[in-house]
């Protein structure tokens, strides 16, 4: 943290230590790493409920690799975005 301001010289600088100044990286990276997350949860989410409720909305192959419905992936794809919004919310929280 800023420990003091040194107003001798003709700029006002704060002093730092090395510490502090990692600190603050880290918490400000932690910060957007779980705005990111958040948002990404939301999109997941929106998406799974897209699915779940029209199935007709995706296109769908008769060849591929895994058989599930398209329900089935939806809701797997909304679970999945409550789980990333609430990782996000916990890392921007700190917890």
């Amino acid at each position: 943290m800023i420990e003091e301001t040194d107003t001798s010289s003709e700029t006002l600088r704060p002093k730092y230590r090395a510490e502090d100044d990692r600190t603050v990286r880290a918490v400000m990276l932690a910060t957007v790493v779980g705005i990111t997350f958040a948002l990404v949860g939301v999109f997941q989410f929106f998406m799974g409920l897209s699915a779940a409720l029209d199935d007709q909305l995706y296109v769908s192959t008769p060849r591929y690799l895994y058989r599930l419905d398209l329900t089935t992936w939806g809701w797997t794809l909304m679970l999945l975005g409550v789980i990333g919004i609430a990782l996000g919310v916990a890392t921007v929280m700190g917890k």
